[in-house]
């Protein structure tokens, strides 16, 4: 007996309904090609020429601001920070002005990858935008540092609050001055530096005579600030700020927009409206993340369609480029929606309750620091291995990690749109300590965002009814034939197979 093909079943006269099925992305698959990306770093980068921000940035307080940063040849460097009144960075409110010279040290002893530096200011101004600014920098001015100029502040002038001679030139008497401290100003930021290069390969470039269009992409790290503005001075920065990119990044709107500003004609972004999106679904790390005290890890959330439930998975490594791992964090959760961020129009406040967690080691350091620690609150003590998961709910949490359970934290989240892609926002965890278990606690900034993705699914076609029912017509089968009986048994096998996969999809 031959083998029943398709044709059997459907019939010569069937013409099948096909169609080309959407590529869906897999995160682990988006992940894994970011991170096998071939990256440039040097200990001693050259650094001159003008870096600019891809986009209104958003610091602890909150702050909105726009920077440019001019190096030079020379080591010296000329700092632009624009602050503004809104999240778009459409009203300008003042811009700091900040000079000197710098010096790098040598690789970092603190943070894995970047590069240790000095620095000299020679003078901060500060130039007011608006009357209210003015009004505002002004009062601060006469009340805290009375060395200086008593003058009224005025809109689009020019006011120093530092001024020190640099150490080539010979000191003057009643020539150095400085009350940044009272403006919560601070450069701290350029002790730690990193530069990267990215080298793009167009996709579309598919003839292979001609060769694939590189596209460079160069980013510029400074050091983060502390989340407390008034520990900014005191703060030596162990993580990253949002990557500044150069002047001349290629379809970069805003880099050339901040460019070709001045400070007295500041960059103002179109106002955007945000889009409306979803928070269920599968949202992974865009790079590979630094955190504070030299710590890098790659995130992967999942929020579930019930509205209430999350789940996380966090891979800490010992490098950089995030291709060491040293263990791993499973979380599961429950989260509720409490109101529109009342400091950061776009933004929800959220409350997130972590409450199992699990933890794999991946490095022989792992599994000594987890197994010297003697008491019973991480896992089953002294029995920590290499690729083995321990759940550490019933112990409520881990000691060893600083993780307790069940525990609430009150946080923020923020949902846009950049360049078709979805972005999920989470707010900025403390520089210090982790507590997060008060609506005062609640983060004003955010950390890297989290691109939305999908899992790798296999997208049927279903048939509808009336297609069917017009294609296998039990009258156009043969009577009394063994391929008639072989249809009519594929057909219903074949009922059968749609209604169970239309069944499990509407469950998915």
């Amino acid at each position: 007996m031959r083998e029943i093909l398709l044709s059997d079943v459907l019939g010569s006269h069937f013409k099948p309904y096909y169609y080309k099925p959407h590529k869906l992305d897999d995160c682990d698959d988006r992940l894994r090609r970011r991170l096998n990306r071939i990256v440039e770093v040097n200990p001693k980068p050259d650094i001159s020429g003008i870096w600019t921000s891809s986009k209104c940035e958003i610091r602890p307080g909150p702050e909105f601001l726009l920077r440019k940063y001019i190096f030079s040849n020379d080591s010296s460097f000329e700092i632009h920070q624009y602050y503004y009144a809104d999240t778009d960075c459409t009203q300008p409110m003042y811009v700091v002005i900040a000079s000197g010279s710098y010096k790098f040290i040598g690789e970092s002893w603190t943070t894995l990858g970047g590069t240790d530096a000095k620095y000299y200011l020679h003078r901060v101004d500060i130039i007011p935008y608006n009357s209210i600014s003015s009004s505002l920098l002004g009062e601060t001015a006469k009340s805290k540092c009375p060395t200086l100029n008593l003058l009224s502040w005025k809109r689009y002038q020019r006011h120093s609050i530092l001024q020190l001679m640099p150490p080539s030139k010979t000191w003057r008497q009643g020539y150095d001055f400085d009350c940044m401290k009272y403006f919560n100003l601070s450069f701290h930021e350029l002790q730690l530096i990193r530069k990267e290069v990215h080298h793009h390969q167009n996709k579309e470039a598919t003839n292979r005579s001609i060769e694939p269009k590189v596209k460079t992409v160069m980013e510029l790290y400074f050091g983060d600030i502390h989340t407390v503005t008034a520990e900014r001075q005191f703060y030596r920065p162990t993580g990253y700020q949002t990557p500044l990119q150069h002047e001349h990044t290629d379809g970069c709107r805003v880099c050339s927009m901040v460019a070709n500003s001045n400070i007295f004609h500041p960059a103002r972004l179109h106002r955007r409206h945000p889009p409306q999106l979803n928070l269920d679904g599968h949202w992974v790390s865009s790079r590979c993340e630094t955190r504070p005290h030299g710590q890098f890890l790659t995130r992967r959330l999942t929020f579930l369609p019930d509205g209430r439930s999350w789940q996380g998975q966090y891979d800490f490594y010992s490098d950089p480029f995030c291709r060491n791992p040293t263990f791993s964090i499973s979380a599961k959760g429950r989260h509720v929606l409490e109101n529109d961020s009342p400091v950061i129009p776009g933004a929800l406040d959220y409350n997130l309750r972590l409450l199992r967690l699990k933890i794999t080691p991946k490095d022989h350091k792992t599994v000594e620091i987890m197994n010297f620690y003697q008491g019973n609150k991480c896992g089953i003590p002294k029995t920590w291995k290499i690729g083995v998961t321990q759940d550490v709910t019933s112990t409520s949490g881990c000691a060893t990690l600083g993780i307790e359970l069940p525990k609430a934290e009150f946080q923020l989240l923020k949902l846009d749109k950049e360049h078709h892609k979805e972005l999920l926002f989470i707010g900025h965890r403390p520089t210090e300590g982790n507590d997060m278990s008060a609506r005062d606690k609640r983060p004003t900034s955010f950390q890297e965002p989290l691109i939305k993705c999908k899992l790798q699914t296999t997208r049927l076609a279903v048939v509808s009814n009336a297609i069917f029912e017009r294609q296998f017509r039990p009258e156009s089968l043969p009577e009394n034939s063994a391929s008639g009986h072989h249809r009519i048994c594929m057909m219903m096998l074949f009922q059968v197979i749609l209604s169970i996969l239309t069944s499990c999809r509407a469950v998915v």
